[in-house]
Order: C-alpha cells, then sequence, then structure tokens
C-alpha cells in the first residue's frame, strides 16, 4: 500500500470512528485545508490525519490549522495512527499542548 492509500485508509477509519461518536464528518478534496471537519451540537472540529511509524505534522500544517481554527471557532484535532495500533485523538490547544480525546 502506498503512502497515499494509508493516508486515505487512515482518514475513512477516522471518519467513521469520529460519526460512531454522533459528529457529522466531511473528508475534504485533496486534504484542503483540513483532512477532516466534524461537526456535532455547536461543536467544530478540524482533524490533521497522519500516519507511519513516527506520525509527524510540520509546523506550516499545525500554523495553517490552529489558525484556521482561531479565525471559525474550531478545535484543532490531531488523529495518528502507528502501525497496528489504535486510532488516537488530540486536541492541540493554543499553547500548543496536546490534550487526548476519548474517541
Amino acid at each position: 500500500m502506498d503512502n497515499y492509500a494509508r493516508g486515505r485508509s487512515l482518514e475513512y477509519a477516522a471518519k467513521r470512528r469520529l460519526q460512531q461518536s454522533g459528529f457529522i464528518v466531511f473528508r475534504c478534496a485533496s486534504s484542503k485545508p483540513v483532512d477532516l471537519i466534524a461537526v456535532k451540537q455547536g461543536v467544530v472540529m478540524l482533524v490533521e490525519c497522519k500516519t507511519g511509524l513516527h506520525p509527524h505534522i510540520s509546523n506550516g500544517e499545525l500554523a495553517k490549522a490552529l489558525t484556521l481554527a482561531s479565525q471559525s471557532g474550531a478545535k484543532t484535532v490531531l488523529c495518528f495512527r502507528r502501525k497496528f495500533h489504535r486510532l488516537r485523538f488530540y486536541e492541540v490547544l493554543p499553547s500548543l499542548e496536546r490534550k487526548e480525546l476519548p474517541f
């Protein structure tokens, strides 16, 4: 499986998990501006998905997501999955601290 297929697979897995938690989830074409947008009862989350042995989000991607979130009142969320591990969701706070979410 190539990187694109792994990334797409992760996005769909994250989308299903969020839907099971009651969110309405939109997958964005070409991951622009983010991979997923999730909405539930006044909560809006902008979700970036990363996979691999050492999942990493660049400072530029993170800055873009945080700026967009602050402009729209949304939360910035990172979804990671290391090879053979479960999905993990983290909210990125403005201080760049990460808080794990229970999805």
